[in-house]
């Protein structure tokens, strides 16, 4: 359970509908420990709060009129180092994209947030409360900042590129993220080449009722086979599996995904930690284990299993996670055996994939660091 801050989160609420900034300050004004300190219902208007106001947190809709949220973000990602929090009224089904556009111009993250029965607003009003909790506690750059880090890492010689591990061939992939994972999934999904000779297991952590949506979203921009996880379902080549809402996905020694209703391993159901040591105690040698953008710990421990098997690890490098708190985490237990922005995580997958020139000469051009 996130815990309030010692000091107050300033809040800046951002959303065209006057009603909605009703309901939105009344909510806050619930939450201990947030304070609405001004209301816009414009990008103009909200740039002149945000230096008028000084949030340390943004709200902001998706539907402002001209020049747009996304716009705005931008602008204020270019000017403050303030973290962003979007909303959506939008249908599940859009969210990923959202997402990823979000994400794409500065935001730490998305949530839905639309009218429904009360049950379900009570649910996306925690989520929101607690999302703007957890994100105001993010670390970010200004864009400008972060060009120039960029830059500076461009100049950085290159290390050299791990050999194969000659103890067994790899026979599967599994993924962990968190907060920001949707968009990093699929451009290390989309680096692929077909077919793949593999299985990937991916949980991702996600507010109930997305899974579905996202399967979707992965499966239509990725070209990939995406399902989600049946209990008892057989693992075949080149199709990715993700947990569904609510259960931990472990696989059997027969290669069969179980699903349990174990309790919340770091306060997460499915749980990374839970699939990584799973992987591990089954396939050692040969896995590949990946650890992407989030909040927490999920999955660091576990990481640092799987490479004490023999399995290949990955952690998201910090530049280009939303909250590096995971693969960090990792990283900090020496549990990452390649620390790679996502972009560069496909290559070294085929890389260790092994086969005829299967991902050689791309591993060879990487500026990857080897832990």
């Amino acid at each position: 359970m996130i815990q309030a801050p010692a000091h107050a989160i300033r809040l800046l609420v951002v959303d065209r509908s006057p009603a909605a900034r009703e309901r939105l300050r009344r909510l806050f004004d619930e939450a201990p420990g947030i304070e609405v300190v001004g209301e816009a219902g414009t990008g103009e208007k909200a740039m002149r709060l945000l230096e008028e106001t000084s949030p340390t947190a943004v709200l902001i809709d998706c539907d402002l009129p001209k020049p747009g949220s996304f716009a705005t973000v931008e602008e204020m990602m270019c000017l403050y180092r303030v973290p962003i929090v979007m909303v959506t009224k939008q249908e599940q089904a859009s969210v990923p994209g959202l997402e990823r556009q979000a994400l794409d111009t500065g935001a730490v993250a998305l949530v839905r947030w639309a009218p429904g029965d009360a049950a379900a607003c009570r649910e996306m009003d925690g989520h929101l409360v607690r999302t703007v909790r957890a994100m105001s506690e993010v670390k970010v750059v200004r864009r400008r900042d972060q060009g120039l880090r960029i830059r500076a890492l461009a100049q950085d010689p290159p290390a050299a590129p791990a050999r194969l591990d000659p103890s067994g061939r790899i026979e599967i992939v599994a993924i962990g993220a968190s907060t920001g994972g949707p968009p990093v999934v699929q451009t290390i999904l989309s680096g692929l080449s077909r077919p793949l000779p593999v299985p990937i297991l991916l949980v991702q952590h996600l507010s109930s009722g997305f899974h579905a949506s996202l399967v979707r979203w992965l499966a239509d921009s990725t070209g990939m086979q995406v399902w989600a996880g049946e209990h008892g379902m057989p693992l075949s080549p080149g199709v990715v599996y993700l947990a569904p809402d609510d259960r931990h996905m472990t696989v059997d020694a027969a290669g069969r995904l179980i699903l349990t209703n174990d309790p919340p391993e770091n306060g997460s159901r499915p749980s990374v930690s839970v699939l990584f040591r799973s992987v591990a105690q089954r396939y050692g040698p040969r896995a590949i284990g990946i650890l992407l953008t989030g909040m927490g710990r999920d999955g660091a421990k576990e990481l640092r299993l799987m490479r004490d098997r023999g399995a290949v690890t990955i952690a998201q490098d910090e530049g280009t996670s939303v909250v590096h708190g995971m693969p960090g985490e990792a990283i900090k237990l020496k549990g990452a055996g390649y620390v790679l922005a996502p972009d560069r995580i496909s290559s070294v997958i085929e890389h260790h994939l092994g086969g005829p020139g299967r991902g050689q000469h791309e591993l060879g051009a990487l500026r990857v660091t080897a832990r």
